[in-house]
């Protein structure tokens, strides 16, 4: 589906319109009043969410219904739906912007497990994350919604929250425990040569537990 959007000014100015429109006509329906008031407090919460992240959001009008946010790193661009602004969850706007503000923060765009790690690291991982396969995208988005949530709250409507963040928590406990390393602080500052070289360490340790625990069996 097309992505359809208006940049922050032209969404801004296009409501300011609306109410010199309404306010010049002493015949306005209720329902263009109505349209006003919700215009209005979508602008409202536009505005804060960039007060709060220090960016300059496009507003999506019309796009995927499963999509609240989207960043472009590599554009310099980052967006936000329009149902979003008018979300009658408290903050919801703020914390789904604040997911998109650490993509661009952190400009990681995937995490590629299979293509990074030694094969014998790669299975020992997935043997004490009980997981089969780990796509690109898994711990990128795990490890963005966990800081996510750690600076602008949790956000109960991420769909994240089912599979990708408690993996991500998981793995950062792992390496915290077993190397005394934040997974978690690297992905923070954007060094993705740092995380993976802190998880070729933690599956090192991990590989010699794995042995000694096949020696004690």
């Amino acid at each position: 589906m097309e992505v359809e959007y208006k940049s922050s000014y032209d969404y801004i100015r296009q409501a300011e319109m609306l109410e010199e429109m309404v306010s010049r006509d002493p015949e306005a329906s209720f329902c263009a009043k109505e349209d006003l008031e919700i215009r209005k407090r979508k602008v409202d919460v536009l505005k804060s969410v960039e007060a709060v992240t220090g960016l300059r959001f496009d507003v999506m009008i019309r796009g995927p219904k499963n999509i609240g946010g989207m960043a472009k790193p590599e554009e310099g661009r980052v967006l936000i739906a329009d149902y979003v602004l008018g979300s009658k969850e408290a903050g919801a706007a703020v914390k789904i912007a604040g997911h998109e503000k650490m993509h661009m923060d952190t400009k990681i765009c995937e995490l590629d497990f299979e293509r990074r790690l030694k094969p014998n690291h790669l299975n020992v991982l997935k043997n004490f994350l009980g997981i089969s396969r780990i796509e690109k995208e898994f711990f990128m988005e795990g490890f963005t919604e966990l800081l996510t949530a750690r600076k602008y709250g949790f956000n109960s409507l991420c769909l994240y929250n089912e599979n990708e963040v408690p993996a991500a928590e998981k793995l950062e406990n792992l390496c915290m425990v077993n190397t005394g390393c934040s997974l978690a602080a690297s992905f923070e500052r954007g060094d993705e040569g740092e995380f993976f070289k802190r998880l070729e360490v933690l599956c090192e340790v991990l590989s010699v537990k794995e042995k000694i625990g096949y020696v004690l069996n």
